[in-house]
């Protein structure tokens, strides 16, 4: 079943310093509310830490050198059962904050979700069908944020210097991020200097800076590497891919039977909610009449 493309919600500007044995990406995402519904009347620090695990998703997925799919999610006992964000090869990006029923918002906080029994996993999928392979790793998240739990990871894993920041907030009533990456290159000495320094300027970078607006990516660069030699490669967007939700749910129906959706539908129509949207869609009589009415190859 092909998701429907949208326009390009974002891009990653991927670069390189001439001077020095670093690379890194600008990337930027616009209108996050429109995509993830489930981002509105959270609590800010859900807000920032699923956009940050969105950011990490994407990042994870254009630094891979074989073309794979990042799933990152972050599950827990807590009133924010699972954070889950994925970003395809394609650049095709999705998310998913669930919060309880009835869970205090007032009372909630990151530390929330910072638990001995908390799993917070890096999902890589390579290959096709017969060819695919999966490979896990977990992460530990520390009690600062999700990126800087992230930035942990990238030291870690390849044992690199690497510098990960992520700025969310809003733009003209529209809910957005930016987010900056850095990295040495492997198997050449940089000047640990020229990393401070580099940690120095951005560090002193405001939200505001880094949020998309006007100012391009290649302008943000100069302003922020005026010193230093940038050369920029190629963009590449980034889309929020619409799932045939509703197309998905009734197949998910159709596999539980007539008999039992009729017995759901004795306590009012079956409300079901997309685990990537947070969308909710309703199935009365009528659509579950459609559903198992085989005259009707079209359901």
């Amino acid at each position: 079943m092909t998701d429907i493309q949208s326009k390009p919600s974002g891009l990653i500007q991927p670069f390189v310093f001439d001077n020095m044995p670093i690379r890194g990406m600008v990337m930027r995402i616009e209108n996050l509310y429109e995509h993830i519904p489930t981002l509105k009347d959270t609590p800010k620090f859900v807000q920032k830490s699923l956009v940050e695990l969105l950011a990490a998703s994407a990042t994870l997925t254009a630094d891979l050198k074989h073309k794979s799919n990042v799933t990152l999610q972050i599950q827990s006992t807590s009133d924010i059962p699972l954070m889950v964000a994925a970003c395809d090869k394609g650049g095709n990006l999705r998310a998913f904050a669930r919060i309880e029923d009835g869970a205090d918002m007032d009372s909630l906080s990151y530390k929330t979700l910072v638990k001995d029994n908390t799993i917070f996993a890096v999902s890589v999928e390579q290959g096709e069908k017969q060819n695919r392979h999966v490979y896990q790793s977990f992460v530990g998240l520390n009690e600062t944020s999700v990126s800087s739990s992230v930035e942990q990871y990238f030291n870690d894993s390849v044992q690199l210097n690497t510098y990960f920041k992520v700025s969310v907030g809003e733009v003209d009533g529209k809910l957005c991020c930016g987010c900056i990456f850095l990295q040495a290159l492997p198997q050449e000495e940089h000047n640990m200097d020229d990393w401070r320094r580099l940690a120095i300027i951005l560090s002193t970078m405001t939200d505001e800076e880094f949020l998309p607006g006007n100012i391009s990516e290649e302008e943000l660069l100069i302003r922020l590497f005026a010193e230093d030699k940038v050369r920029v490669y190629e963009q590449k967007d980034l889309n929020f891919a619409n799932p045939k939700t509703r197309e998905r749910m009734k197949m998910a129906l159709k596999s539980l039977g007539e008999d039992q959706c009729k017995d759901l539908l004795k306590e009012g129509p079956i409300v079901m909610t997309c685990e990537f949207t947070g969308g909710e869609e309703s199935f009365d009589e009528q659509d579950i009449i459609g559903i198992f009415d085989t005259t009707d190859q079209t359901k």
